[in-house]
């Protein structure tokens, strides 16, 4: 009996994506509030941090796919 399925179920992906937004604004107020950071700053690094991840997806799926194929 398999405890986890390779499918990515409705429940999960609304869960992940709660705690993304709730992460989000809790980072968003530390930012401002205690930081100090201004609205520039904070999308400046959101998106230097966005494009991180998405490097890292990308490398680790196509890392996967020229294991397979070699």
């Amino acid at each position: 009996m398999r405890a986890m399925g390779k499918g990515l179920d409705l429940l999960t992906a609304a869960t992940g994506f709660g705690v993304a937004a709730y992460v989000a604004i809790i980072v968003d107020c530390v930012a401002c509030g205690q930081l100090g950071w201004s609205d520039g700053q904070i999308r400046s690094v959101a998106l230097l941090v966005a494009a991180g991840v998405a490097l890292g997806l990308a490398l680790d799926f196509l890392g996967r796919r020229w294991r397979k194929a070699g």
